[in-house]
């Protein structure tokens, strides 16, 4: 969308969505709580999603073809 995660303030209280903007702006990204049980191919692509630095990021083109994705499409 080209736009910043959360940039809607009535989503968030301001506060937050100030704590948001600056974790944004840090790098800081959401880790993954190893409670889940998620498979290592579902890890991967949400590191991948998470990534910071956008020359490093994966296309959403990219993503589709992702294994985890491809595991549970219908369209081969």
């Amino acid at each position: 969308t080209g736009r910043i995660p959360w940039s809607n303030p009535k989503i968030a209280s301001s506060v937050y969505y100030l704590k948001i903007l600056n974790w944004i702006a840090n790098g800081v990204h959401p880790s993954i709580p190893n409670d889940l049980n998620l498979s290592n191919e579902c890890i991967d692509f949400l590191k991948q999603c998470f990534q910071h630095d956008p020359n490093r990021r994966s296309s959403s083109h990219q993503l589709l073809k992702h294994a985890f994705i491809k595991e549970y499409s219908n369209n081969d």
